[in-house]
Protein backbone atom coordinates (compact mmCIF):
# COMPACT_ATOMS: atom_id res chain seq x y z
CA UNK A 1 0.00 0.00 0.00
CA UNK A 2 1.37 3.46 -0.80
CA UNK A 3 0.73 6.10 1.42
CA UNK A 4 1.03 9.76 -0.85
CA UNK A 5 2.23 12.48 0.99
CA UNK A 6 -1.11 14.60 0.26
CA UNK A 7 -3.08 11.46 2.36
CA UNK A 8 -0.35 11.96 5.48
CA UNK A 9 -1.29 15.68 5.93
CA UNK A 10 -4.97 14.99 5.48
CA UNK A 11 -4.55 12.35 8.28
CA UNK A 12 -2.61 15.27 10.26
CA UNK A 13 -4.69 17.61 9.85
CA UNK A 14 -8.12 15.17 10.83
CA UNK A 15 -5.70 14.27 14.16
CA UNK A 16 -4.69 18.12 14.93
CA UNK A 17 -8.50 18.93 14.71
CA UNK A 18 -9.46 16.29 16.61
CA UNK A 19 -7.22 17.09 19.66
CA UNK A 20 -7.80 20.56 19.18
CA UNK A 21 -11.91 19.94 19.88
CA UNK A 22 -10.50 17.65 22.42
CA UNK A 23 -8.48 20.15 23.88
CA UNK A 24 -11.62 22.57 24.04
CA UNK A 25 -13.98 20.00 25.84
CA UNK A 26 -14.53 20.26 29.68
CA UNK A 27 -14.39 17.17 31.37
CA UNK A 28 -16.34 17.55 34.49
CA UNK A 29 -15.47 15.62 37.83
CA UNK A 30 -17.60 15.16 40.05
CA UNK A 31 -16.75 15.30 43.97
CA UNK A 32 -18.37 13.96 47.04
CA UNK A 33 -18.36 14.96 50.40
CA UNK A 34 -20.03 13.32 53.17
CA UNK A 35 -19.91 14.04 57.30
CA UNK A 36 -18.16 10.39 57.22
CA UNK A 37 -15.27 11.01 55.06
CA UNK A 38 -11.95 11.76 54.76
CA UNK A 39 -10.26 14.75 52.87
CA UNK A 40 -7.62 11.58 52.40
CA UNK A 41 -9.57 10.08 50.11
CA UNK A 42 -9.55 11.24 46.79
CA UNK A 43 -13.92 11.97 46.99
CA UNK A 44 -14.38 10.43 43.62
CA UNK A 45 -17.27 8.52 44.76
CA UNK A 46 -19.22 7.82 47.97
CA UNK A 47 -17.36 5.21 49.23
CA UNK A 48 -14.31 7.82 48.70
CA UNK A 49 -15.83 10.70 49.82
CA UNK A 50 -14.19 14.08 51.54
CA UNK A 51 -15.37 15.22 54.70
CA UNK A 52 -14.98 18.73 54.22
CA UNK A 53 -17.00 20.84 51.50
CA UNK A 54 -13.91 23.65 51.76
CA UNK A 55 -11.93 20.39 50.45
CA UNK A 56 -13.61 19.75 47.16
CA UNK A 57 -14.25 23.24 46.79
CA UNK A 58 -10.22 23.79 46.51
CA UNK A 59 -9.99 20.73 44.21
CA UNK A 60 -13.46 21.46 41.75
CA UNK A 61 -12.57 22.85 38.13
CA UNK A 62 -15.16 24.54 35.67
CA UNK A 63 -17.95 22.12 35.19
CA UNK A 64 -17.33 19.83 38.58
CA UNK A 65 -19.71 19.28 40.88
CA UNK A 66 -19.42 18.99 44.57
CA UNK A 67 -22.77 16.83 45.58
CA UNK A 68 -23.29 16.82 49.59
CA UNK A 69 -24.59 14.21 51.75
CA UNK A 70 -26.79 15.08 53.79
CA UNK A 71 -25.40 15.83 57.69
CA UNK A 72 -23.59 18.67 59.27
CA UNK A 73 -20.74 21.00 58.09
CA UNK A 74 -19.43 23.56 60.34
CA UNK A 75 -17.12 25.19 58.72
CA UNK A 76 -16.18 28.07 56.17
CA UNK A 77 -15.35 28.10 52.43
CA UNK A 78 -13.89 30.34 50.19
CA UNK A 79 -14.21 29.68 46.39
CA UNK A 80 -10.92 29.59 44.78
CA UNK A 81 -11.38 29.82 41.35
CA UNK A 82 -14.44 30.72 38.90
CA UNK A 83 -15.92 28.13 36.61
CA UNK A 84 -17.33 29.56 33.74
CA UNK A 85 -20.83 30.20 31.53
CA UNK A 86 -20.50 26.71 29.75
CA UNK A 87 -19.34 25.23 32.67
CA UNK A 88 -19.92 26.67 36.37
CA UNK A 89 -18.88 25.19 39.56
CA UNK A 90 -22.00 23.59 41.84
CA UNK A 91 -22.06 23.07 45.13
CA UNK A 92 -25.10 21.08 45.64
CA UNK A 93 -26.81 18.54 47.73
CA UNK A 94 -26.83 14.92 47.43
CA UNK A 95 -29.89 12.37 48.24
CA UNK A 96 -32.67 13.28 50.63
CA UNK A 97 -32.40 14.82 54.36
CA UNK A 98 -30.88 18.28 55.40
CA UNK A 99 -27.52 19.47 54.37
CA UNK A 100 -26.59 22.11 57.42
CA UNK A 101 -24.01 24.06 56.85
CA UNK A 102 -22.93 26.26 60.06
CA UNK A 103 -20.12 27.98 61.03
CA UNK A 104 -17.57 27.72 63.79
CA UNK A 105 -16.34 30.46 66.75
CA UNK A 106 -14.59 32.60 67.07
CA UNK A 107 -15.48 34.65 63.86
CA UNK A 108 -12.38 35.88 61.98
CA UNK A 109 -11.79 39.38 61.69
CA UNK A 110 -11.83 40.13 58.03
CA UNK A 111 -15.88 41.34 57.04
CA UNK A 112 -15.55 38.55 53.61
CA UNK A 113 -14.25 35.90 56.04
CA UNK A 114 -17.66 35.51 58.20
CA UNK A 115 -19.63 34.25 55.90
CA UNK A 116 -20.31 30.24 55.74
CA UNK A 117 -19.22 30.92 51.88
CA UNK A 118 -17.06 33.91 50.30
CA UNK A 119 -17.34 34.09 46.99
CA UNK A 120 -14.91 36.90 46.37
CA UNK A 121 -13.59 37.89 42.81
CA UNK A 122 -15.39 34.86 41.10
CA UNK A 123 -18.14 33.89 38.49
CA UNK A 124 -20.62 31.25 37.30
CA UNK A 125 -20.75 29.51 40.88
CA UNK A 126 -23.93 28.01 41.55
CA UNK A 127 -25.03 26.60 44.95
CA UNK A 128 -27.97 24.36 45.07
CA UNK A 129 -30.38 22.76 47.73
CA UNK A 130 -28.52 23.53 50.91
CA UNK A 131 -29.76 24.90 54.59
CA UNK A 132 -27.52 27.40 56.13
CA UNK A 133 -28.36 27.08 59.67
CA UNK A 134 -27.35 29.39 62.69
CA UNK A 135 -24.31 30.83 60.62
CA UNK A 136 -22.25 34.18 61.70
CA UNK A 137 -23.38 34.97 58.04
CA UNK A 138 -24.61 33.01 55.20
CA UNK A 139 -23.08 33.83 51.66
CA UNK A 140 -21.04 36.68 50.34
CA UNK A 141 -20.85 37.81 46.75
CA UNK A 142 -18.15 39.88 47.07
CA UNK A 143 -17.29 41.32 43.09
CA UNK A 144 -18.57 38.39 41.91
CA UNK A 145 -20.90 37.73 38.81
CA UNK A 146 -23.44 35.37 37.24
CA UNK A 147 -23.64 33.31 39.81
CA UNK A 148 -26.82 31.84 41.40
CA UNK A 149 -28.18 30.38 44.39
CA UNK A 150 -31.12 28.43 44.26
CA UNK A 151 -33.70 25.69 46.35
CA UNK A 152 -31.71 26.90 49.72
CA UNK A 153 -32.87 27.41 53.55
CA UNK A 154 -31.49 29.87 55.24
CA UNK A 155 -32.40 29.86 58.96
CA UNK A 156 -30.37 31.98 61.93
CA UNK A 157 -27.44 34.50 61.46
CA UNK A 158 -25.76 36.64 64.11
CA UNK A 159 -25.16 39.57 61.70
CA UNK A 160 -26.82 42.68 60.28
CA UNK A 161 -26.07 41.80 56.77
CA UNK A 162 -27.05 37.96 56.16
CA UNK A 163 -26.12 37.54 52.46
CA UNK A 164 -24.74 40.09 50.80
CA UNK A 165 -24.15 41.08 47.09
CA UNK A 166 -21.94 43.84 47.04
CA UNK A 167 -20.42 45.65 43.70
CA UNK A 168 -21.83 42.12 42.16
CA UNK A 169 -23.97 41.91 38.87
CA UNK A 170 -26.22 38.76 36.94
CA UNK A 171 -26.59 36.88 40.42
CA UNK A 172 -29.79 35.24 41.32
CA UNK A 173 -31.27 34.20 44.27
CA UNK A 174 -34.33 31.89 43.14
CA UNK A 175 -36.64 29.53 45.15
CA UNK A 176 -35.12 30.15 48.55
CA UNK A 177 -36.75 30.02 52.09
CA UNK A 178 -36.18 33.07 54.92
CA UNK A 179 -37.04 31.84 57.51
CA UNK A 180 -35.23 33.53 60.31
CA UNK A 181 -32.53 35.86 60.69
CA UNK A 182 -30.64 37.83 64.01
CA UNK A 183 -32.91 36.72 66.66
CA UNK A 184 -34.76 40.09 68.16
CA UNK A 185 -33.55 40.70 72.01
CA UNK A 186 -35.54 43.78 72.96
CA UNK A 187 -36.48 47.43 71.09
CA UNK A 188 -33.82 50.73 70.99
CA UNK A 189 -33.08 52.57 73.61
CA UNK A 190 -35.20 55.74 73.28
CA UNK A 191 -37.13 54.23 70.38
CA UNK A 192 -39.24 51.40 71.83
CA UNK A 193 -40.82 50.67 68.51
CA UNK A 194 -37.54 49.87 67.12
CA UNK A 195 -36.13 46.41 67.15
CA UNK A 196 -32.74 45.28 67.85
CA UNK A 197 -30.84 43.95 66.50
CA UNK A 198 -31.49 44.47 63.18
CA UNK A 199 -30.75 42.46 60.40
CA UNK A 200 -31.55 42.14 56.20
CA UNK A 201 -31.88 39.01 54.52
CA UNK A 202 -30.64 40.44 51.65
CA UNK A 203 -28.63 43.27 50.92
CA UNK A 204 -28.13 44.16 47.05
CA UNK A 205 -25.38 46.85 47.79
CA UNK A 206 -23.28 49.89 46.32
CA UNK A 207 -22.39 49.42 42.76
CA UNK A 208 -24.14 45.90 42.04
CA UNK A 209 -26.83 45.96 39.37
CA UNK A 210 -28.50 43.22 37.51
CA UNK A 211 -29.29 40.48 39.80
CA UNK A 212 -32.44 38.85 40.54
CA UNK A 213 -34.08 37.55 43.57
CA UNK A 214 -37.06 35.44 42.35
CA UNK A 215 -39.80 32.80 43.82
CA UNK A 216 -38.54 33.14 47.61
CA UNK A 217 -40.51 33.45 50.37
CA UNK A 218 -39.43 35.70 53.46
CA UNK A 219 -40.67 35.27 57.28
CA UNK A 220 -40.02 38.05 60.07
CA UNK A 221 -36.98 40.44 59.64
CA UNK A 222 -35.74 43.51 61.98
CA UNK A 223 -35.29 45.61 59.26
CA UNK A 224 -35.56 44.27 55.70
CA UNK A 225 -35.91 41.17 53.83
CA UNK A 226 -34.86 42.58 50.39
CA UNK A 227 -32.45 45.51 50.65
CA UNK A 228 -31.38 47.41 47.54
CA UNK A 229 -29.06 50.08 48.88
CA UNK A 230 -26.20 52.35 49.54
CA UNK A 231 -24.14 53.85 52.13
CA UNK A 232 -24.20 56.99 49.76
CA UNK A 233 -26.75 57.16 46.98
CA UNK A 234 -24.54 60.64 45.74
CA UNK A 235 -21.70 58.05 45.04
CA UNK A 236 -23.29 54.74 44.48
CA UNK A 237 -25.96 53.47 42.04
CA UNK A 238 -27.62 49.98 42.43
CA UNK A 239 -29.09 49.48 39.19
CA UNK A 240 -31.77 47.42 37.08
CA UNK A 241 -32.37 44.69 39.79
CA UNK A 242 -35.48 42.84 39.97
CA UNK A 243 -37.40 41.05 42.57
CA UNK A 244 -40.13 39.19 41.80
CA UNK A 245 -42.72 36.88 42.68
CA UNK A 246 -41.83 36.12 46.29
CA UNK A 247 -43.90 36.18 49.39
CA UNK A 248 -43.07 38.24 52.72
CA UNK A 249 -45.53 37.42 55.20
CA UNK A 250 -45.34 39.63 58.41
CA UNK A 251 -42.43 40.95 57.74
CA UNK A 252 -42.56 42.83 60.96
CA UNK A 253 -40.29 45.73 59.75
CA UNK A 254 -40.23 46.00 56.08
CA UNK A 255 -40.20 43.56 52.59
CA UNK A 256 -38.50 45.87 50.00
CA UNK A 257 -36.04 48.91 50.47
CA UNK A 258 -35.54 50.88 47.85
CA UNK A 259 -32.80 53.30 48.94
CA UNK A 260 -30.53 53.74 45.72
CA UNK A 261 -30.04 53.50 42.31
CA UNK A 262 -32.53 53.63 39.35
CA UNK A 263 -34.54 51.10 37.22
CA UNK A 264 -35.10 48.69 39.66
CA UNK A 265 -38.28 46.43 39.49
CA UNK A 266 -40.39 45.17 41.85
CA UNK A 267 -42.88 43.04 40.36
CA UNK A 268 -45.77 40.05 41.04
CA UNK A 269 -45.00 40.02 44.77
CA UNK A 270 -47.22 39.53 47.70
CA UNK A 271 -46.61 41.45 50.90
CA UNK A 272 -49.43 40.69 53.86
CA UNK A 273 -49.36 41.02 57.73
CA UNK A 274 -47.30 43.10 60.15
CA UNK A 275 -45.22 45.30 59.06
CA UNK A 276 -43.42 48.99 59.66
CA UNK A 277 -43.59 49.08 56.13
CA UNK A 278 -44.12 46.94 53.09
CA UNK A 279 -41.85 49.18 51.06
CA UNK A 280 -40.20 52.08 51.47
CA UNK A 281 -38.76 54.04 48.30
CA UNK A 282 -36.37 56.65 48.54
CA UNK A 283 -35.13 56.19 45.17
CA UNK A 284 -36.66 57.13 41.68
CA UNK A 285 -37.00 55.80 38.35
CA UNK A 286 -38.09 52.69 39.96
CA UNK A 287 -41.30 50.45 38.11
CA UNK A 288 -43.48 48.77 41.08
CA UNK A 289 -46.52 46.63 39.71
CA UNK A 290 -48.55 43.57 39.58
CA UNK A 291 -47.90 43.29 43.63
CA UNK A 292 -50.70 42.46 46.40
CA UNK A 293 -50.23 44.76 49.77
CA UNK A 294 -53.07 43.00 51.44
CA UNK A 295 -53.78 43.38 55.22
CA UNK A 296 -51.32 45.38 56.34
CA UNK A 297 -50.65 46.01 60.00
CA UNK A 298 -48.91 48.20 61.79
CA UNK A 299 -46.07 46.77 64.05
CA UNK A 300 -45.34 50.11 65.36
CA UNK A 301 -48.67 51.20 66.50
CA UNK A 302 -47.71 54.35 64.25
CA UNK A 303 -45.10 55.18 66.13
CA UNK A 304 -42.96 57.56 65.93
CA UNK A 305 -45.50 59.42 63.32
CA UNK A 306 -48.34 57.89 61.27
CA UNK A 307 -46.93 60.02 58.23
CA UNK A 308 -44.20 57.14 58.93
CA UNK A 309 -46.15 54.09 58.28
CA UNK A 310 -48.22 52.33 55.41
CA UNK A 311 -47.58 49.87 53.03
CA UNK A 312 -45.80 52.20 50.78
CA UNK A 313 -43.65 55.15 51.97
CA UNK A 314 -41.96 57.85 49.71
CA UNK A 315 -39.30 59.80 51.43
CA UNK A 316 -36.24 61.97 50.48
CA UNK A 317 -34.97 63.79 47.31
CA UNK A 318 -34.54 60.68 45.21
CA UNK A 319 -38.15 59.78 45.32
CA UNK A 320 -38.88 60.77 42.26
CA UNK A 321 -40.36 59.67 38.59
CA UNK A 322 -41.46 56.63 39.86
CA UNK A 323 -43.80 53.90 38.24
CA UNK A 324 -46.10 52.37 40.02
CA UNK A 325 -49.16 50.34 38.54
CA UNK A 326 -52.10 47.88 38.49
CA UNK A 327 -51.01 46.88 41.64
CA UNK A 328 -54.15 45.72 44.83
CA UNK A 329 -54.33 47.23 48.05
CA UNK A 330 -56.73 45.86 50.14
CA UNK A 331 -57.46 45.65 53.51
CA UNK A 332 -54.57 47.55 54.95
CA UNK A 333 -54.26 50.09 58.26
CA UNK A 334 -52.79 52.51 55.58
CA UNK A 335 -51.95 52.37 52.01
CA UNK A 336 -49.38 55.32 50.48
CA UNK A 337 -47.45 58.07 53.76
CA UNK A 338 -44.41 60.24 53.75
CA UNK A 339 -42.52 61.77 56.02
CA UNK A 340 -40.67 64.50 53.18
CA UNK A 341 -41.71 67.50 54.48
CA UNK A 342 -38.19 69.11 53.55
CA UNK A 343 -37.63 67.21 50.27
CA UNK A 344 -38.47 67.27 46.51
CA UNK A 345 -40.57 64.44 46.10
CA UNK A 346 -42.45 64.90 42.70
CA UNK A 347 -43.32 63.19 39.24
CA UNK A 348 -44.34 59.34 40.70
CA UNK A 349 -47.52 58.17 38.79
CA UNK A 350 -50.17 55.88 40.25
CA UNK A 351 -52.22 54.54 37.74
CA UNK A 352 -54.59 51.63 37.39
CA UNK A 353 -53.91 50.22 41.11
CA UNK A 354 -57.19 49.47 43.16
CA UNK A 355 -57.29 51.00 46.60
CA UNK A 356 -60.29 48.95 47.78
CA UNK A 357 -61.09 48.43 51.97
CA UNK A 358 -58.27 50.01 53.13
CA UNK A 359 -58.83 52.12 56.44
CA UNK A 360 -56.75 55.18 55.06
CA UNK A 361 -55.99 55.41 51.82
CA UNK A 362 -53.50 58.37 50.61
CA UNK A 363 -51.52 60.31 53.25
CA UNK A 364 -49.49 62.36 51.85
CA UNK A 365 -47.54 65.00 54.18
CA UNK A 366 -45.57 66.58 51.18
CA UNK A 367 -45.72 70.46 51.31
CA UNK A 368 -46.71 72.40 48.10
CA UNK A 369 -48.32 69.25 46.33
CA UNK A 370 -49.27 71.71 43.61
CA UNK A 371 -45.99 72.56 42.48
CA UNK A 372 -43.00 71.04 43.51
CA UNK A 373 -44.02 67.63 44.94
CA UNK A 374 -46.39 67.03 41.88
CA UNK A 375 -47.18 63.19 42.18
CA UNK A 376 -50.41 61.54 40.00
CA UNK A 377 -52.98 59.74 40.81
CA UNK A 378 -55.08 58.20 37.08
CA UNK A 379 -57.40 55.73 36.42
CA UNK A 380 -57.16 53.74 39.60
CA UNK A 381 -60.13 51.98 41.22
CA UNK A 382 -60.30 53.99 44.98
CA UNK A 383 -63.05 52.85 47.51
CA UNK A 384 -62.77 52.33 51.61
CA UNK A 385 -66.11 51.34 52.37
CA UNK A 386 -68.76 53.59 50.84
CA UNK A 387 -68.49 56.11 48.26
CA UNK A 388 -68.59 59.85 49.28
CA UNK A 389 -65.51 59.25 52.05
CA UNK A 390 -62.79 61.56 52.63
CA UNK A 391 -60.03 58.80 50.72
CA UNK A 392 -57.00 61.61 50.42
CA UNK A 393 -55.23 63.75 52.89
CA UNK A 394 -53.18 66.02 51.90
CA UNK A 395 -50.90 67.75 54.36
CA UNK A 396 -51.89 66.75 57.97
CA UNK A 397 -55.22 68.47 57.32
CA UNK A 398 -56.04 69.06 54.05
CA UNK A 399 -58.74 65.95 53.58
CA UNK A 400 -60.60 65.11 49.72
CA UNK A 401 -63.31 62.66 48.97
CA UNK A 402 -62.43 61.27 45.29
CA UNK A 403 -64.90 64.07 43.62
CA UNK A 404 -63.37 66.79 45.41
CA UNK A 405 -59.99 65.88 44.56
CA UNK A 406 -60.93 65.55 40.71
CA UNK A 407 -62.57 69.09 41.03
CA UNK A 408 -59.72 71.16 42.91
CA UNK A 409 -56.90 69.27 41.80
CA UNK A 410 -57.74 67.67 38.41
CA UNK A 411 -54.69 67.69 37.02
CA UNK A 412 -53.39 65.17 39.63
CA UNK A 413 -56.29 63.20 40.11
CA UNK A 414 -57.79 62.15 36.89
CA UNK A 415 -60.02 59.31 35.90
CA UNK A 416 -60.68 57.12 39.17
CA UNK A 417 -63.24 55.22 40.04
CA UNK A 418 -65.12 55.52 43.29
CA UNK A 419 -66.74 51.69 42.73
CA UNK A 420 -66.29 47.99 44.57
CA UNK A 421 -64.14 45.89 41.92
CA UNK A 422 -66.11 42.88 42.08
CA UNK A 423 -63.62 40.22 43.09
CA UNK A 424 -64.42 36.75 43.47
CA UNK A 425 -63.49 36.17 46.84
CA UNK A 426 -61.59 39.18 48.15
CA UNK A 427 -61.44 37.20 51.86
CA UNK A 428 -60.05 34.20 50.63
CA UNK A 429 -57.35 36.33 48.58
CA UNK A 430 -59.17 35.09 44.84
CA UNK A 431 -58.70 38.96 43.45
CA UNK A 432 -59.62 37.84 40.41
CA UNK A 433 -62.60 39.94 38.44
CA UNK A 434 -65.98 39.14 38.23
CA UNK A 435 -68.02 39.49 35.41
CA UNK A 436 -69.55 43.12 35.38
CA UNK A 437 -66.53 44.44 37.18
CA UNK A 438 -65.59 48.39 36.88
CA UNK A 439 -61.79 47.19 36.44
CA UNK A 440 -62.27 45.39 33.25
CA UNK A 441 -60.99 47.34 30.05
CA UNK A 442 -60.92 50.73 32.17
CA UNK A 443 -57.37 51.17 32.63
CA UNK A 444 -55.49 54.45 31.21
CA UNK A 445 -52.84 53.82 28.38
CA UNK A 446 -49.58 53.37 30.05
CA UNK A 447 -47.77 56.18 26.97
CA UNK A 448 -47.76 56.35 23.71
CA UNK A 449 -46.14 56.83 20.80
CA UNK A 450 -44.05 59.79 20.20
CA UNK A 451 -44.01 60.19 16.79
CA UNK A 452 -45.03 57.36 13.74
CA UNK A 453 -42.88 55.62 12.15
CA UNK A 454 -42.13 52.11 10.71
CA UNK A 455 -39.06 49.17 12.07
CA UNK A 456 -38.14 48.10 15.44
CA UNK A 457 -36.99 50.93 17.49
CA UNK A 458 -40.15 52.74 18.51
CA UNK A 459 -39.99 56.47 20.43
CA UNK A 460 -42.09 56.92 23.29
CA UNK A 461 -43.97 59.66 25.50
CA UNK A 462 -42.31 58.29 28.88
CA UNK A 463 -40.42 55.13 28.52
CA UNK A 464 -40.15 54.87 32.50
CA UNK A 465 -43.38 52.06 32.36
CA UNK A 466 -41.13 49.27 30.71
CA UNK A 467 -38.44 46.79 31.65
CA UNK A 468 -36.13 44.86 28.86
CA UNK A 469 -35.78 42.42 31.42
CA UNK A 470 -32.17 43.87 32.62
CA UNK A 471 -30.10 40.86 31.05
CA UNK A 472 -31.93 38.59 33.76
CA UNK A 473 -35.68 37.55 32.37
CA UNK A 474 -37.70 38.49 29.48
CA UNK A 475 -38.35 42.05 28.03
CA UNK A 476 -41.95 43.06 28.67
CA UNK A 477 -44.43 41.94 26.23
CA UNK A 478 -46.05 45.06 24.74
CA UNK A 479 -49.22 46.10 22.02
CA UNK A 480 -48.94 49.08 20.08
CA UNK A 481 -51.60 50.47 18.62
CA UNK A 482 -52.94 47.80 16.68
CA UNK A 483 -50.14 45.63 15.99
CA UNK A 484 -49.89 41.82 17.33
CA UNK A 485 -47.92 41.40 20.71
CA UNK A 486 -43.98 42.51 20.32
CA UNK A 487 -41.25 41.92 22.99
CA UNK A 488 -38.91 44.79 23.86
CA UNK A 489 -35.32 43.70 23.61
CA UNK A 490 -33.96 47.27 25.23
CA UNK A 491 -35.17 50.19 26.92
CA UNK A 492 -33.22 53.12 26.33
CA UNK A 493 -34.37 55.67 29.13
CA UNK A 494 -32.56 59.17 28.17
CA UNK A 495 -33.83 58.77 24.49
CA UNK A 496 -37.71 56.93 25.92
CA UNK A 497 -36.92 54.22 22.89
CA UNK A 498 -38.45 51.30 23.06
CA UNK A 499 -36.46 48.36 20.56
CA UNK A 500 -39.26 45.64 19.98
CA UNK A 501 -38.24 42.41 18.37
CA UNK A 502 -39.69 42.71 14.93
CA UNK A 503 -40.46 44.98 12.67
CA UNK A 504 -43.61 46.98 12.98
CA UNK A 505 -45.50 49.67 12.07
CA UNK A 506 -47.61 52.69 14.24
CA UNK A 507 -48.71 56.13 14.42
CA UNK A 508 -48.35 59.26 16.13
CA UNK A 509 -50.20 58.63 19.31
CA UNK A 510 -50.51 55.09 18.89
CA UNK A 511 -51.37 53.37 22.39
CA UNK A 512 -48.43 51.76 24.40
CA UNK A 513 -49.27 48.62 26.78
CA UNK A 514 -48.15 45.39 28.39
CA UNK A 515 -50.08 42.86 26.99
CA UNK A 516 -53.81 42.51 27.44
CA UNK A 517 -57.20 40.99 26.84
CA UNK A 518 -59.64 43.82 25.53
CA UNK A 519 -59.83 46.76 24.00
CA UNK A 520 -57.71 48.38 27.32
CA UNK A 521 -55.93 47.34 30.09
CA UNK A 522 -57.33 46.23 33.57
CA UNK A 523 -57.36 47.75 36.64
CA UNK A 524 -55.76 46.04 38.79
CA UNK A 525 -52.99 43.09 38.80
CA UNK A 526 -54.97 40.35 37.32
CA UNK A 527 -56.96 40.49 33.92
CA UNK A 528 -60.37 39.54 33.36
CA UNK A 529 -61.14 35.72 32.83
CA UNK A 530 -64.19 34.26 32.52
CA UNK A 531 -65.25 31.86 35.10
Amino acid sequence: MVVTRRACVAGLAVALAALLAGAGTVRAAEYFVSPSGDDANPGTSDGKALKTIARAADMAAPGDTVNIAPGKYVERVKMPRSGTAEAPITLRRRGDGEVVWTTPEPDPPRFQDTYALCIEGREHIVVEGLTFRDCKAWIVLWESNRCTVRDCTFDGVRTYNALRINNGSFNKVLNCRFLRAQKQTGFREGSSWIPVPGADYIEIFRGSHNNLVEDCTFGRITHTAVSISAVDPKQFSPTRNIVRENVFTDPYWKCLWFHAGKHNVFEWNLCTGQAANFVQLESGTSIIRYNRFTHYRDSTNAQPDVLLRGAIRMQYDFAQRNRIYNNLFYDNDRTLTNNSFRWHVTDNIFKNNIFFRNRQTIFLGFPDYTTKNRNYFLSNVILQKEPGEKVIRLMRSDDFTLAEAAAKLGDLYRGNVESDPLFRNAEKGDFHLKAGSPCQDAGSHLTVAASAGQGRQVAVKDSLWFCDGNGLIDGDRIIVGSNKAVRIDKVDYEKHMLQVNRTINWKLGDPVNLVHEGKAPDIGPVEYEAE
